[in-house]
């Protein structure tokens, strides 16, 4: 009898330390941030911050996990280089409102482009654009792409006062001051864009051989002028 007594006092004790440490686990993939403040430093994951400054430092975005403190800006555990703490800010898409769906932030000096959303492989994802105005930039499109993967890219567009950019990268032939999305009848964003002389496929940023006069939206992916019907390649798949 107290032999059986053992066995069941062993088997409550094994299911109680299994009961705690699934509950540890269970918090720890729960948690939104992977920056944490332990004995007054601050961690990604395991990886401390160099320079950072723990009563100051504060996560701007979990899902792109980019953090910043008095003087210093983070994409996970690696400074971005020439960023400025006290004016960094990411750019909403004005299509959602939603800032974590932008891909660009800027500071007062200059425009980043995130060219991972995950900023998966550290302050490497995170640049600089060159020659870019901070102070006229603005975004126009952060579109999902490829929704049903394991992964996200972005169809990304934005100005300022001299060029359209896709990406980091200057869309060539369009002019800033007339460039605009197109949205479908119900005011979505279709995947063509338009300048006063130019219809532009946001696919691969190029101009179209469209009439830019009677060029017309009619959905999403397709669009028709006075001469043909235009649909995007079937090989990209979008979030509706």
């Amino acid at each position: 009898m107290k032999k059986a007594m053992h066995i069941l006092l062993y088997i409550v004790g094994g299911v109680v330390v299994l009961f705690l440490l699934l509950a540890f686990i269970g918090s720890r993939i729960s948690s939104k941030s992977q920056y944490k403040k332990v004995n007054g430093q601050v961690f990604f994951y395991s990886y401390p911050l160099s320079g950072a400054d723990p009563t100051t430092f504060e996560v701007i975005s979990e899902e792109l996990q980019l953090a910043k403190d008095k003087t210093y800006v983070f994409s996970e555990n690696e400074v971005i280089k020439g960023a400025d703490a006290s004016t960094f800010i990411l750019l909403a898409d004005p299509w959602n409102n939603k800032t974590h769906y932008s891909t660009y932030a800027k500071d007062k000096n200059f425009v980043f482009f995130y060219n991972g959303i995950s900023a998966s492989r550290g302050a490497e994802e995170v640049h600089k654009i060159e020659s870019v105005d901070p102070i006229s930039f603005t975004v126009l499109l952060t579109k999902s792409v490829f929704p049903s993967i394991d992964w996200q890219a972005f169809l990304v567009y934005a100005k300022d006062s001299k060029h359209v950019y896709s990406e980091d990268s200057i869309v060539e032939e369009a002019d800033s001051a007339t460039f605009e999305i197109l949205t479908t009848s119900d005011g979505k964003p279709s995947l063509y864009g338009a300048d006063e002389r130019h219809v532009f496929d946001l696919t691969d940023g190029k101009v179209m051989d469209a009439d830019r006069e009677t060029f017309k939206v009619l959905s999403e992916k397709k669009a028709k002028d006075k001469n043909r019907e235009y649909s995007a390649p079937p090989s990209w798949h979008y979030n509706e």
